[in-house]
């Protein structure tokens, strides 16, 4: 079973816009979120992290189609 998502990388614009217009910069959404900055700059960049994470953040960005713009990543991987 996979645990990661990761955001396609034509989606990537799409995430850090929605960051900077929600949060203004990548620390204050980690503050909100409880993740790390690297957990955050990873989701942001198209890197793989966990699901729970991705949806948590894919929430507090009003991201409701987050299926659409992401994609499963097997584990260790």
């Amino acid at each position: 079973m996979t645990r990661s998502r990761r955001v396609l990388p034509k989606y990537t614009d799409f995430v850090k816009e929605q960051c900077r217009s929600i949060f203004g910069s990548q620390r204050r959404l980690a503050d909100q979120s409880m993740l790390t900055r690297q957990t955050v700059s990873k989701f942001l960049n198209g890197g793989a992290i966990d699901w729970e994470n991705f949806h948590d953040l894919c929430d507090l960005l009003d991201i409701e189609d987050w299926a659409n713009i992401s994609t499963s990543e097997a584990a260790g991987h």
